[in-house]
């Protein structure tokens, strides 16, 4: 398996979604801490899954890989891109895929 950096608008397009149908993701709050109907919570999760699968590839190929492709490439910020509910699974499934690595 590989894995890689997914571009940004796959993680923003989950935020989004999950902001957008806040009333099915309350669950969020009290399991994880984040409350999808806050802005500065979207940041937070939107950041945790872009660090989530940093982590990811780390282990796939190193420590500081993830680095050193940030480097090369715009730094990640949270902005809402709005997708279908398929292309937003799409993404999700695709964010799971390069994150399923080691095991922290």
């Amino acid at each position: 398996m590989s894995a890689f950096i997914v571009a940004p608008g796959c993680i923003n397009s989950i935020v989004t979604y999950l902001n957008y149908h806040a009333t099915w993701f309350g669950w969020l709050v009290t399991d994880h801490g984040f409350d999808v109907t806050r802005t500065e919570d979207l940041h937070r999760l939107a950041e945790a899954l872009y660090q989530m699968n940093c982590a990811a590839v780390d282990q796939r190929y190193g420590e500081g890989t993830a680095a050193k492709d940030e480097a090369e490439a715009p730094g990640f910020t949270f902005h809402r891109v709005v997708r279908s509910s398929v292309a937003v699974h799409k993404a999700a499934c695709c964010l799971q895929y390069q994150c399923a690595e080691g095991g922290r």
